[in-house]
């Protein structure tokens, strides 16, 4: 298995990587990413009914504002541009694609293997006085917070109390190993390709 640390650090390269990508290829890999990640479909749309309108708000932020031919002449200047359109669905389609490496490729990853990456990655800033696990266990709290959300109801009536009720103390460990030969390999790999792709671009 890939260090979770590792994990992570191509997970960021795959991140700057993406806009960097032909608009061509693009819908062909994320359909590619898609079918990967049949098996954690449910993962996924959760993920995609949380950050729905971060889509609407970044479709609408073209279609309507990027400057072109009308898409509709009988709406007049509210209409959306074709150009906009189009410049909304590559951008709304690449959204798609992080979104699903992130779950695919991090995300999938258990709240300990996520812990121990994170914590790989801090802690060399100990070296500035960063507290390195007093940052990890924050990012366990709030991970296990996120795991089960309160609905609606819930959260406002621990808002409504005057001390919200709160949750037993539990042992959160904390796990550091060092990334082997595969692992260094599988990020120089990564680092390459987007070194490639930067240059030639």
């Amino acid at each position: 298995m890939i260090h979770p640390a590792a994990r992570i650090t191509v997970y960021v390269f795959l991140a700057v990587l993406v806009p960097l990508l032909p608009a061509i290829l693009i819908p062909w890999l994320t359909l590619v990413v898609l079918a990967l990640h049949w098996p954690r479909r449910r993962s996924l749309l959760q993920l995609l009914r949380r950050t729905r309108w971060l889509f609407l708000m970044l479709f609408v932020s073209y279609a309507w504002v990027l400057p072109g031919e009308p898409l509709w002449l009988a709406l007049g200047a509210w209409t959306p541009t074709v150009e906009g359109v189009a410049a909304g669905l590559l951008q709304a389609t690449r959204l798609l694609l992080l979104l699903s490496l992130l779950d695919l490729w991090v995300l999938a990853l258990d709240t300990p293997a996520l812990l121990t990456g994170l914590l790989s990655l801090i802690y060399p800033l100990r070296r500035l006085g960063v507290d390195a696990e007093r940052i990890a266990v924050r990012l366990a709290l709030t991970l296990r917070a996120m795991e089960n959300p309160p609905g609606l109801r819930e959260a406002m009536a621990i808002l409504s109390q005057s001390r919200p009720p709160l949750s037993p103390p539990e042992t959160i460990k904390l796990a550091r190993r060092a990334l082997n030969r595969r692992d260094w390999a599988v990020i120089a790999a990564v680092a390459t390709l987007l070194g490639g792709v930067w240059i030639n671009r």
